[in-house]
């Protein structure tokens, strides 16, 4: 790919929290493609699991995207909600103190570039890591280094590349018969299977309207995950459009057209076509309708249906799990799709933080 002028705004890597020991640094920018290097600064050998980071193969949410205007660009590629007990050895990397690890990053995977002549890419990581090299049984045993930030580089995209880079333009079937309008389709699946998502959706829809009913509410634990009130306007508004999503239209498909599940994904929506997918073999059928406790709480089939659809109105994947989740910003916790999940059971459960 020959290189074209670019330029590298210098704003020194830095992590979120000074303990953490992992940081992410741009380089080598060619087209609409960067060089992405994640270093481990500690002393200690470290292990990181590689979902939701740059080193993940699914068309995840890895660069942040500016416009000339420093407007962010709307991220046009899959949201994955991954098992958390027994992950694959494959999905993780071992670094030695002052080891690197680099990967290249394609903008236009997961960010539609037509049109754009110019633009600014941050590589911004939430890490999940555990002290040596050994695989975790469960990632909620692992630490989490949230927004570990690399320095900033301008990109300047090659529109005929960059508009068939898309992953969706990878897909084998066209993914516009699983657009749906108003209501909600279940393409390639079963009748059983559209049985049991029906009743997944409309006690996700049930969660979402008691969660809102609840909001603010110290009882039921509101602020342990939100953090500041001024967010209320914020999630309430998410869980409405939840309410009201199937007159919106979404559709469920159990077929992976897009192939991005992969492995360790158990559900991935695809949020320019409003698609869920319950990724085949991922363990979501195997989930009870839900958790009769709060140690399980987030491993049921209506809150994780109810953690896709918020992917649909505009959440994202800050942190996964209780303690991480409870450890976010306010900000961060306003726009994460699990958050939302987690404080909806707590409702329905009476209360879990």
């Amino acid at each position: 790919m020959a290189l074209r002028s670019i330029l590298l705004v210098s704003l020194g890597a830095f992590t979120a929290a000074t303990s953490c020991p992992l940081s992410v640094d741009i380089s080598n920018v060619a087209d609409h493609s960067v060089n992405v290097t994640i270093t481990n600064h500690g002393d200690k050998t470290v292990t990181f699991f590689k979902g939701n980071t740059v080193f993940d193969k699914r068309p995840v949410k890895k660069l942040l995207v500016q416009g000339e205007d420093d407007k962010e660009l709307d991220f046009s590629g899959a949201y994955v909600d991954y098992k958390q007990s027994n992950p694959p050895s494959s999905m993780f990397q071992t670094l030695t103190s002052g080891q690197a690890v680099s990967t290249v990053v394609n903008a236009a995977v997961s960010h539609k570039l037509g049109g754009v002549s110019k633009a600014s890419v941050t590589a911004l990581q939430h890490l999940k890591y555990v002290t040596g090299d050994s695989i975790p049984s469960h990632l909620k045993d692992m630490s989490l280094c949230s927004s570990v930030t690399s320095n900033k580089a301008v990109i300047i995209p090659d529109q005929k590349k960059a508009v068939l880079e898309h992953f969706s333009n990878a897909s084998p079937v066209s993914s516009s018969h699983l657009t749906q309008k108003r209501d909600v389709g279940f393409p390639n699946c079963a009748d059983n299977q559209v049985s049991d998502l029906q009743t997944a959706i409309a006690d996700a829809i049930a969660m979402a309207s008691a969660a809102q009913q609840a909001e603010g509410s110290q009882d039921d634990f509101w602020i342990s995950w939100f953090k500041d009130a001024g967010q209320l306007s914020t999630t309430d508004s998410i869980y409405n459009q939840v309410i009201n999503a199937q007159s919106t239209g979404f559709s469920v498909s159990c077929t992976d057209t897009y192939s991005a599940c992969g492995e360790n994904a158990m559900l991935v929506t695809i949020t320019p076509d409003n698609v869920i997918i319950p990724c085949p073999n991922g363990g979501f059928w195997d989930l009870g309708e839900f958790a009769d406790n709060c140690d399980a709480s987030d491993y049921d089939r209506a809150g994780a249906i109810l953690h896709e659809m918020t992917h649909l109105f505009g959440t994202s994947d800050y942190a996964y799990g209780h303690d991480d989740c409870e450890n976010l910003s306010a900000d961060q916790a306003a726009m994460n799709a699990d958050t939302y999940e987690l404080y909806a059971e707590s409702v329905r459960l009476g209360g879990c933080q």
